[in-house]
């Protein structure tokens, strides 16, 4: 699994906010994050949610998923 470029900021609840510049955003429990940051395995959940939101991707999809990013921070650039 590959990261890609995120921010992210812990809520009052103690989950995370995390978004990316092309605008998609998810939260995340503390636990999950830790998970994540360690490389240990994620829920399913978890994972499905990060994949969707392109804060992660498999190998084989890396290159797809940073051009997806570009193509939505081109976007919120334009004003499109």
């Amino acid at each position: 699994m590959n990261l890609l470029p995120f921010n992210f900021e812990r809520l009052d609840n103690g989950d995370y906010f995390l978004t990316n510049c092309a605008g998609y955003f998810t939260t995340l429990s503390k636990e999950s994050l830790l998970h994540l940051a360690d490389d240990d395995e994620l829920s399913s959940e978890a994972l499905t949610k990060l994949k969707q939101g392109f804060f992660v991707s498999k190998e084989d999809s890396y290159e797809s998923a940073v051009g997806a990013i570009s193509s939505g921070l081109a976007k919120k650039i334009s004003g499109n």
